[in-house]
């Protein structure tokens, strides 16, 4: 009964490429010298070398190596004003 065994439930191919040494490289790249954040940095990366990484991927190769990430940009909302139609 070989065919009833369990097999994997994973995913058997991932859309996005895992980082290389050299994309790696180019992340940290971006990282460092234009002071982008991981979104930003996806999208270079697609535009400029038409290859995309998960945003998962290219955090974890920010962290690994220490650069600085940048902080959720919070802006502060303001109040809108209602006023009764009568």
């Amino acid at each position: 009964m070989e065919g009833l065994k369990d097999q994997s439930k994973g995913p058997h191919k991932s859309a996005y490429m895992k980082a290389t040494k050299e994309y790696e490289y180019l992340i940290l790249e971006l990282g460092k010298s234009s002071n982008l954040g991981d979104q930003r940095i996806r999208h270079q990366l697609e535009r400029l070398h038409n290859h995309s990484f998960h945003l998962a991927a290219i955090y974890k190769v920010l962290t690994r190596n220490e650069v600085n990430l940048l902080g959720k940009l919070c802006r502060k909302k303001e109040n809108k004003l209602f006023s009764a139609p009568y």
